[in-house]
């Protein structure tokens, strides 16, 4: 990963990053990095990870890093333009679009 203050489109190990939420959130605090933003292919972001002290909500962890966390998600379209995707933050994580969105992705591959 690049050395930069802000980067807001990210991705873990549950889309095509190779690192967990955690680690990215860790490796990017560790760069001195002030804001990021987890923007997996068609899954809602993370809300939570595993840390010693047990499951810690992602915002908050992030914050204890001194790291601003924005969740945010990577939407393929199909269109006739190859490989379309839409960026989105500050979702509605509960809108049936978004919870349904990785079985649609599937359905449509």
């Amino acid at each position: 990963m690049p050395h930069y203050i802000c980067d807001l489109h990210l991705h873990t190990d549950r889309s095509d990053g190779s690192s967990t939420p955690k680690e990215l959130v860790d490796d990017a605090a560790a760069m001195g990095m002030a804001v990021i933003s987890i923007t997996d292919h068609d899954v809602r972001p993370p809300t939570t990870v595993s840390t010693d002290s047990g499951e810690q909500d992602i915002v908050h962890y992030a914050a204890s890093k001194n790291l601003h966390l924005i969740r945010g998600i990577e939407i393929s379209c199909e269109t006739e333009v190859e490989d379309t995707h839409i960026v989105g933050f500050g979702c509605d994580w509960q809108n049936p679009f978004l919870v349904c969105s990785k079985l649609r992705c599937l359905n449509q591959k």
